[in-house]
């Protein structure tokens, strides 16, 4: 199931390999490679296994700090069809926009604006949880069969 950085981080310190579900190229994951007597390296760091099977240096955008799309590189995107990994993809950016929201709502901008929009925005914050939900209802069926 896809998760946000912070996760994945506690991942690739147990030394699993990472990767985003809506990077376009297949088998590109990120891994931490911890520094050994021969390395020039002093401190542990985060490398890419691109496309082509190079070891690139690799620091996360913002967007990848940011992002809701991260799984377990042995657990590839093409495990699903394209409709499913569509769904996938979907749940993992909504999960974001839900994560956003709230965030907006426990801050000061929120608590001014006027209580009819305050209260569709908890409607909308209510209407985008339960599709999620029926995101990861569709995501659970699809291991089903």
């Amino acid at each position: 199931m896809p998760t946000d950085f912070s996760d994945a981080l506690r991942e690739l310190k147990r030394f699993k390999r990472m990767h985003r579900l809506s990077w376009n190229g297949p088998n590109q994951f990120v891994e931490m490679q911890v520094p050994d007597a021969n390395s020039l390296m002093t401190v542990p760091y985060l490398f890419l296994i691109n496309t082509d099977g190079d070891r690139v240096p690799w620091v996360p955008s913002q967007g990848d700090l940011m992002a809701h799309d991260w799984a377990m590189a042995d657990t590839p995107k093409h495990e699903y069809l394209p409709h499913q990994y569509r769904v996938v993809v979907e749940k993992a950016k909504l999960d974001g926009d839900i994560e956003r929201l709230r965030v907006f709502m426990v801050g000061v901008p929120f608590s001014k604006l006027y209580a009819a929009e305050q209260d569709r925005l908890n409607y909308q914050l209510s209407c985008m949880t339960d599709f999620s939900k029926v995101l990861g209802e569709r995501i659970e069926a699809f291991h089903d069969h």
